[in-house]
């Protein structure tokens, strides 16, 4: 899934590819400790600041210079 996430490119629109990203890393999840209050038991983890930009678009970009 990681991987997908990833490989995921998309313009124009902001996206929670990201967001998502940041569940994947998490133990908990990774365990299958998962629940209704896995958001917020981990809202620290999640709140972390994402770039405005994915490394995705910064390497399209890089490519087509």
């Amino acid at each position: 899934m990681k991987r997908a996430l990833d490989d995921t490119i998309i313009t124009g629109v902001p996206t929670t590819i990201e967001y998502h990203k940041l569940i994947l890393d998490i133990e908990d999840f990774k365990n299958g400790k998962v629940d209704t209050a896995f958001i917020p038991k981990h809202e620290q983890e999640l709140a972390a600041p994402q770039p405005s930009v994915s490394a995705a678009t910064k390497e399209l970009v890089k490519a087509n210079a």
